[in-house]
């Protein structure tokens, strides 16, 4: 009986850590969640669709990554050459509008740039929901009734200029090297050996594309002349976190005038109550499984014996 009862004791006791623990395990989600956050914590609400400038700093400044077009130096006959580069146009919470690229030039792109530095840099309201904590615009989303981003109301920038070499080891390039590692950190860890460099688009020319009548043809002075407001912003949370919506990218949400993601910070209280409320429940369901497993197996109730030998 005494085997059998530090046996059943055990037990119980496994079951009340188990219990008691759940609370810490959710902590320790937390803080994987909160390693695995959104590089910039808020996103920059769209502006309206009459606001163009506006807008298309919005778009330079969101997005995290567009189709480079050089002149390509492979082939023959010279024709475009486009390539996916990311870039930055400052860090999370500034912004410049000009778009800064870091690539090696044993990339196409930069090797392109030896014979001619002409280039055009392109990017789509539809690449939003790749923004780290955004999501589909309506009028962008196939799985809408009218949407694609080929749509006029699917906002489609093109910047125009020339790409010009940021001097390696220069304050610029040690501050938008900055920017970078903030805002795409993985290119912190690339090899060393390949020659980083950095360049900027100098703008000469935009072509802007938000609404229905044909494209607005930008002066670059009006655009570097817009403000962005930086408190006009949401939270900005990783999909599927504990703090972020499951399968954002799935549904078409918002357009002009609206962020296109979550609320404005509301949510940070429901979860902080949830937490709370799985603390205080998971002590209460460890104690009332410790009771009742006691009381069903009497636990600690050892029956009487006659002698020694009974034992």
């Amino acid at each position: 009986h005494i085997n059998r009862s530090k046996n059943l004791g055990k037990k119980s006791h496994v079951l009340m850590m188990i219990a008691r623990a759940s609370p810490f395990l959710f902590l320790v989600a937390a803080a994987a969640n909160a390693a695995n956050a959104c590089p910039c914590r808020t996103l920059l609400n769209r502006p309206k669709y009459n606001a163009k400038e506006l807008s298309a700093r919005w778009m330079t400044h969101t997005m995290d990554w567009g189709v480079l077009s050089t002149i390509s130096s492979r082939l023959d006959d010279k024709p475009p050459f486009g390539n996916v580069y990311s870039f930055v146009d400052g860090p999370c919470d500034a912004s410049t509008g000009t778009p800064y690229f870091y690539g090696s030039h044993m990339d196409q792109s930069f090797a392109d740039l030896k014979e001619n530095n002409r280039v055009s840099f392109t990017l789509s309201e539809a690449a939003f929901p790749f923004t780290c904590g955004g999501s589909n615009f309506g009028d962008c989303a196939l799985n809408g009734p009218s949407g694609d981003p080929e749509n006029p109301t699917c906002a489609r920038l093109t910047l125009t200029g020339t790409l010009v070499e940021v001097e390696n080891g220069s304050e610029e390039y040690k501050k938008v090297q900055s920017w970078f590692f903030e805002r795409h950190r993985s290119m912190a860890q690339w090899p060393e050996d390949h020659g980083w460099a950095i360049a900027k688009l100098e703008i000469v020319d935009i072509w802007f594309i938000d609404f229905f009548g044909g494209a607005f043809i930008m002066d670059h002075h009006d655009y570097h002349a817009a403000k962005l407001n930086f408190t006009d912003a949401t939270p900005a949370k990783p999909k599927g976190s504990i703090t972020g919506g499951m399968g954002d990218m799935g549904g078409p949400s918002g357009h002009h005038g609206m962020s296109g993601h979550d609320g404005k910070g509301a949510g940070n209280i429901v979860y902080m109550f949830a937490f709370v409320l799985i603390l205080v429940g998971s002590v209460v369901l460890g104690n009332v499984l410790h009771e009742r497993f006691c009381a069903r197996h009497n636990y600690g109730q050892i029956p009487p014996f006659q002698d020694k030998a009974d034992i």
